[in-house]
């Protein structure tokens, strides 16, 4: 492998200001509902890299900050290879436990084969080790992934400084926070769903701790790490504002749930951050008629289209001019050449061949 300095000086050296100019031009179209074709998918001319890129894995990571560094601008060199048109972009990738790290849950290291971010188990010591959480104060945001993911923002700072393209034109999205149902599970384990019923404001009282630590936390990240633009990005999915809340939780609630465990605790935050976007795998359309009504919502990911009725999720989403971004190209293609008006405001995912 070599130094990372050399792989950055490729990707400098291949990215044209002028054609990322206009990327960046169509996302702003996109984003803020100016776009007039039926979908959207937009492309770069191809930018073939002049040295060997590694297969990093996920492990290795784990042990060097520029190893995933590394690793995390060989997807930049990807998509500028296959001219896809998605927002450039890094973060620091330690997995769906980042948030309950913090909190002292044990981690959990995938084996090397599966080449799978780590993740953790629960918190031992079961109802009373929540209870515990409940009552302290916030964590030590240094703690667990805490200390990496600060120093993958310092490095990725020294980097902005020292290659002004790569600096312009790749974004940092902030580490993945899940949100605040995803991170309550992690913590309590499957048991927090009989809590639903039998332990209720108990609950509510986790999801307000981990609310105000996702706070913390990714108030932390900010200052280390603010903003170039309105825009985010999701895996190069563009949408308005700071954040995206994971809701994967949500697939085993009913829509009566949803309302009274996930909804108050996700707007809240992207009130608190001046928006974002949701992202959930698995079943949706128990509950996608809430997110437009949430007033800091612009965009909306879902993993498995093949899993919900997607004429319901287009009536929650594209009818309501709330963007749904990434979605496959097969599901997206298969609604347009069926009849169905996306109205624009659909995007497909990265990878797609259109």
């Amino acid at each position: 492998m070599r130094e990372l300095k050399d792989y950055l000086d490729d990707i400098e050296s291949r990215l044209d200001a002028e054609q990322e100019d206009n990327i960046l031009d169509q996302w702003d179209q996109y984003v803020n509902g100016r776009w007039q074709e039926p979908y959207f998918m937009p492309r770069r001319e191809k930018s073939k890299t002049r040295i060997e890129w590694p297969e990093i894995n996920i492990n290795d990571c784990l042990e060097s900050d520029e190893i995933m560094a590394i690793d995390q601008f060989a997807t930049v060199s990807h998509n500028l290879s296959w001219g896809f048109g998605g927002l450039l972009s890094v973060r620091p990738n330690f997995g769906v436990g980042t948030l309950p790290s913090l909190f002292g849950a044990p981690p959990f290291i995938m084996p090397r084969e599966m080449n799978t971010l780590p993740n953790v188990k629960e918190l031992p010591g079961g109802i009373d080790a929540i209870k515990d959480v409940v009552g302290g104060d916030i964590p030590d945001l240094n703690g667990g992934h805490g200390a990496g993911v600060f120093r993958m923002a310092e490095l990725y700072n020294d980097i902005y400084k020292q290659y002004p393209l790569i600096s312009k034109y790749i974004r940092t999205d902030h580490p993945d926070c899940q949100g605040p149902m995803d991170v309550s599970e992690l913590l309590w384990g499957s048991d927090i769903f009989l809590a639903l019923y039998d332990n209720t404001d108990l609950v509510h009282s986790l999801l307000g701790k981990v609310s105000e630590t996702y706070k913390a936390f990714l108030g932390k990240w900010f200052d280390l790490m603010p903003k170039k633009d309105s825009m985010n990005a999701f895996f190069g999915n563009g949408y308005l504002g700071a954040i995206c809340i994971r809701d994967d939780s949500a697939m085993n609630l009913s829509p009566h749930m949803y309302k009274e465990f996930i909804l108050p605790y996700d707007s809240a935050l992207l009130k608190h951050f001046k928006g974002g976007a949701i992202h959930s795998c698995g079943r949706v359309d128990h509950f996608i008629s809430f997110l437009a009504e949430i007033p800091d919502l612009h965009g909306f990911n879902l993993s498995q289209p093949e899993y919900n009725d997607m004429e319901l999720v287009f009536q929650n989403t594209a009818d309501r001019a709330l963007p749904l971004i990434g979605l496959q190209e097969k599901a997206a293609l298969a609604a347009h050449s069926g009849g169905r008006d996306l109205k624009g405001f659909v995007s497909l995912e990265q990878n797609s061949s259109v």
